[in-house]
């Protein structure tokens, strides 16, 4: 069995020892030899069109119709050389990729930074059309930002309804609820709902005598609750959680009761926390890359954290209690943008 493909104006096939002529020609043909006519055809008009793609079109509408395992192989073998000689060494106007690098990521990274950077530029001269600001009374002013401010929780992804408010103290033996104690409060860890399946995790630090103000206090990314109040080594005066220790250890004392939540850490992952040893992902990272698919954010996560803690102090306390939310570093930045709930 043989088929000749003729190239330019010959329009003569041969199969076998017949000659496909006409149409009742074709219809006397074997099946096996219709195919190898099709094939044979479009093989044709493959190789004088400017397109490789109708060659691939043509290998798939044969192989649909011929069930010959070993045709269709030797057919694969025939095909697959004259599809790659098709293919043009670059498209019309593109070159080569000059590049040395094996690992391209770093200029990945570098040209998404220089797209960020450039949108930031442009859009310090476009922010005044996105706002209608009304200043004539504090409440007009909330009323006219209010888009604004919705637009803010779409965008970090605190669009959730929140868990009703709770706050548990939590301990066992070898760790108890209270976790220290000095002469004017104590310090207990706690947990408190905020989504389905999303806990809140802290200090709660309560004065001994009357409570003169509550405050959520939100330290930096990677600082620890106890660091914040003082309670670690690492808080020493020098340091940054130093500077954060002494600020809620002089509210603590002077009547504040706090609610310190523990927030998400920038440090890189390893094997411990059940990641493969190659990644290069932080902790925060790791949630906002899977977070991002679901329309949320890490930073919405833990504003989420904190107005839950505000939500307790709220519900036990009352609407009209006067609560105050502060942090500084990542704690700082997630304030500013728990002050518009």
């Amino acid at each position: 069995m043989r088929f000749d493909v003729p190239i330019g104006t010959s329009k003569r096939i041969t199969l076998g020892h017949s000659a496909v002529t006409s149409a009742s020609a074709w219809t006397q043909l074997p099946s096996l030899d219709r195919n190898l006519h099709s094939l044979a055809l479009a093989v044709t008009n493959a190789l004088t069109a400017p397109s490789t793609f109708i060659v691939c079109a043509a290998a798939g509408s044969f192989i649909s119709g011929c069930m010959n395992p070993a045709l269709l192989l030797g057919v694969s073998l025939v095909l697959l050389p004259v599809c790659c000689a098709q293919v043009a060494d670059t498209l019309p106007g593109t070159a080569r990729l000059g590049w040395n690098e094996l690992d391209l990521s770093t200029r990945l990274m570098d040209g998404a930074h220089a797209f960020v950077d450039r949108k930031l530029a442009e859009s310090a001269g476009k922010r005044r059309q996105h706002w209608s600001r009304d200043a004539s009374s504090p409440a007009a002013y909330v009323r006219s930002v209010e888009p604004n401010r919705e637009h803010l929780r779409t965008i970090i992804g605190v669009v959730d309804p929140r868990l009703p408010a709770n706050m548990e103290r939590f301990g066992d033996d070898a760790n108890p609820a209270l976790v220290a104690e000095t002469a004017r409060y104590r310090v207990f860890q706690v947990r408190w709902p905020v989504l389905e399946r999303l806990w809140g995790t802290g200090l709660l630090v309560q004065p001994k005598d009357a409570v003169k103000g509550r405050v959520v206090m939100v330290p930096d990314a990677g600082q620890s609750p106890e660091e914040l109040i003082g309670l670690t080594s690492a808080a020493s005066v020098s340091s940054t959680a130093g500077v954060g220790a002494r600020a809620a250890a002089r509210l603590a004392e002077n009547g504040f009761e706090l609610v310190i939540p523990v927030t998400i850490r920038r440090e890189k992952m390893t094997p411990r926390d059940g990641v493969p040893t190659n990644t290069d992902q932080t902790h925060r990272e790791w949630i906002y890359r899977q977070a991002f698919h679901l329309g949320r954010h890490v930073i919405g996560y833990e504003v989420q954290t904190a107005l839950a803690a505000v939500d307790w102090f709220r519900a036990r306390d009352g609407a009209s209690a006067k609560i105050g939310l502060c942090g500084y570093g990542e704690g700082g930045a997630g304030g500013v943008l728990r002050g518009g709930d």
